[in-house]
């Protein structure tokens, strides 16, 4: 039950640094184009954003995933990195309880 809870939680916190990390990258892919126009992609290629400048002076805008595996697998090692830190966090905590109850008994 234990070991249920901890994947849970890594796989919670694992979509949680996903979506941050995306996030940021998307955002540095933004702010960093220096006004170019056409298509950027970032993230291994996964995320994209495209502008094009129309005849009528107007600025049409296109982003968005357009290849889910770089997300997948650094989801995948996200989840592997929470559940080796949930699992020592725990071993941590039940040493710590083991050491303050031989503490009382003394």
């Amino acid at each position: 039950m234990k070991n249920l809870i901890v994947i849970i939680n890594s796989i919670i916190a694992a979509f949680v640094a996903t979506l941050i990390t995306l996030t940021g990258a998307f955002l540095y892919m933004l702010f960093n184009g220096g006004g170019e126009v056409g298509k950027r992609t970032i993230f291994f290629k996964a995320l994209f954003f495209d502008n094009v400048e129309k005849k009528d002076g107007t600025v049409k805008l296109n982003f968005g995933v357009e290849n889910f595996t770089p997300i997948i697998i650094v989801f995948a090692v996200y989840v592997v990195i929470f559940i080796v830190f949930f699992q020592i966090y725990n071993m941590l905590k039940n040493k710590q309880d083991q050491l303050r109850k031989e503490i009382n008994h003394l």
